[in-house]
């Protein structure tokens, strides 16, 4: 990928290609082993030059109606717009292609994972809850809240400036809230990160603000204490993605409720799914732009009637949990 400031266009359709290949793989790793190896090769280089003539054609039509606009937010430094995140980088050195992928994932707050043997692409932008769970839908005494301690609260992000034709800059991100809550104002935990693909100062410190607070729990104490790794074994789960947000009402969480991004699940001898997950917090995004749905409510616990068996007792009602009901002994 040529290090310049604006790339042709046929390299940026190679790069959406890449991308569609990872997150819609379907139409073009279509099963294939009815066929000859030669004829393999030939059918799966035609769907690629097809992809790529389309992301050419969509990229043409996007520049003649002026849709890139969208892509371009407000800069932290400074007035002005610019893109929230793009790649600006030579890949040149040899590296597995896990590490370049993670690379490039880091200039857009970007994860990947394995789901049933495909490659699944997210990014971490919005702390929006997709579906929410109860003490209704969990085992009993299923729920744990495991402590996590902050790795940093200082982070130096080094990456090659484009103001400055591309030689090493930093940008340093320090919660001194955090550090001074902790007891180390004058020595807050450091972090070095370096990234390939960062071009500008205004991308790098929106990186690393948000890294470091997601790191830390969030922007007050409040939300420092409910920092923690939860796991759980709900009754009725849904499926849920690896990088999506989910609420969690239970008594046992401290506020009462909080919200953690789904980290993986395993299934177990029982049949049963156990899920885990870290907390987050709307206020670690506040830096960022992207679709922000609204959160999905818990439903309320319903109430069960039934009668007493001794004579001259009416109905009693019984508040019964999200997805059961509580039949009194």
């Amino acid at each position: 990928m040529p290090a310049t400031g604006r790339r042709s266009g046929i390299d940026q359709s190679v790069l959406d290609l890449l991308v569609n290949m990872c997150c819609a793989p379907w139409d073009l790793w279509r099963p294939l082993h009815r066929i000859g190896p030669r004829r393999r090769f030939r059918t799966v280089v035609g769907r690629a030059t097809r992809h790529v003539r389309a992301a050419v054609a969509d990229r043409g039509r996007r520049k003649r109606h002026g849709r890139d606009r969208a892509d371009e937010v407000a800069a932290i430094l400074g007035s002005g717009v610019e893109t929230q995140f793009q790649f600006q980088g030579i890949l040149s050195s040899q590296k597995p292609f896990r590490d370049w992928l993670t690379e490039v994932l880091n200039c857009c707050l970007g994860f990947y994972t394995w789901e049933f043997g495909q490659l699944k692409l997210g990014c971490r932008i919005n702390a929006s809850a997709v579906d929410a769970y109860t003490a209704g839908n969990m085992l009993f005494q299923s729920l744990r809240l495991a402590p996590i301690q902050s790795a940093f609260e200082h982070l130096v992000l080094s990456f090659a400036d484009v103001a400055y034709q591309y030689q090493a800059n930093t940008a340093e991100y320090c919660d001194k809230g955090h550090a001074a809550y902790y007891g180390r104002a004058g020595s807050p935990l450091t972090s070095q990160m370096h990234s390939v693909g960062c071009s500008t100062l205004s991308q790098a410190l929106r990186i690393a603000a948000t890294r470091t607070r997601e790191e830390i729990g969030g922007v007050n104490a409040t939300e420092w204490r409910m920092r923690g790794r939860p796991s759980g074994r709900p009754r009725c789960w849904s499926g849920n993605e690896v990088g999506q947000v989910v609420s969690l009402t239970h008594p046992d969480v401290p506020t009462g409720t909080g919200k953690f991004r789904f980290q993986r699940w395993s299934l177990k001898k029982d049949w049963s799914v156990e899920i885990q997950g870290q907390t987050v917090t709307d206020s670690m995004y506040d830096l960022d732009v992207g679709p922000k749905p609204i959160d999905v409510v818990p439903a309320p616990c319903r109430l069960c009637f039934t009668r007493s068996a001794q004579p001259g007792v009416g109905a009693l009602p019984v508040q019964a949990a999200a997805l059961g009901r509580a039949v009194p002994e």
